[in-house]
């Protein structure tokens, strides 16, 4: 039946990102399967998001988008980083946006790819300027997190869109070498980076090869120290968080900018498990963002 093929789908997809979850709450399959996406148009597109608005929603709230992985879906990262719970909590606005599908047929963000034509960061700026004066989101308090291909994506948005997004940050991902190359930011942005140190997806080394067009990208501490100098951060706060993670906290930038940069060991191109890693990576971008 219908049912049975979308529940065999999400499994797959799921299968292929081998993204472990790390809430110790999950909403239920159920749940997932009647989650309504909403159709935003676009360049004559009819694109895709799902909209989480907590109860009790106060004036001007702080709203963050969350984008998936490469053949990832908006509901997967819903279900991966358990993001609803701590918006109802704090009460701001979650936005979970669907790619669309690259040359090879991959769902996908377009952060600087030959395999793809398509206008991503367009739609992901209509689509938060359209919801920002919908739900009068508070324009100094929008933020964006991605996993993998979306963490490239947020570093794309950063570049080109500083004006919208007062921080970014990226879990597995990276910046593309287009991005590297062209990246120009308007005004300081805060980052948050966390990285796993065996990753043979993403190497934290650099990515040497035009894969799939992608066009390969730089070392992650290379990356770091572009965004540390361009924030002018100064003061740096070392934590071992256990034996697997250590984080860096560049402090005291531009306009109270910061630097966070996680470095975590034995954990493949997953997210972190927050009883092995000591990070939730939901709680980690909140606890982030919501200094801003």
């Amino acid at each position: 039946g219908k049912k049975i093929k979308i529940v065999s789908s999400f499994l797959l997809a799921a299968l292929i990102c081998s993204c472990s979850l790390n809430s110790k709450h999950f909403v239920t399959l159920d749940d997932l399967l009647r989650r309504d996406f909403l159709d935003f148009q676009h360049n004559n597109t009819t694109r895709e998001y799902i909209i989480h608005i907590p109860d009790e929603l106060p004036e001007n709230p702080p709203m963050v988008l969350m984008l998936h992985h490469y053949y990832g879906r908006a509901e997967q990262v819903m279900w991966y980083l358990q993001m609803n719970e701590i918006a109802e909590l704090n009460k701001f606005i979650v936005v979970y946006p669907q790619g669309l599908r690259d040359d090879y047929g991959v769902l996908h963000w377009n952060s600087g790819t030959t395999a793809s034509q398509v206008d991503d960061i367009g739609y992901l700026e209509e689509l938060t300027n359209f919801l920002q004066i919908q739900y009068s989101v508070d324009s100094d308090r929008i933020f964006v997190g991605g996993i993998s291909n979306g963490g490239f994506m947020a570093y794309k948005l950063a570049c080109e869109k500083t004006e919208i997004f007062k921080a970014m940050a990226s879990v597995i991902g990276t910046m593309s070498k287009y991005s590297w190359d062209s990246c120009s930011p308007s005004r300081p942005i805060s980052v948050l980076q966390i990285s796993s140190l065996d990753d043979d997806v993403v190497p934290i080394s650099g990515i040497e090869l035009n894969e799939w067009g992608w066009g390969g990208a730089p070392e992650m501490d290379e990356i770091i120290n572009f965004w540390k100098e361009f924030n002018e951060t100064n003061n740096v706060h070392q934590t071992n968080i256990n034996n697997y993670t250590k984080s860096f906290h560049y402090k005291d930038g531009i306009n109270s900018s910061q630097v966070w940069y996680y470095k975590v060991d034995e954990l493949g191109h997953n997210l972190p498990k927050e009883n092995k890693h000591g990070i939730n990576v939901a709680d980690k971008f909140w606890e982030f963002f919501s200094q801003f």
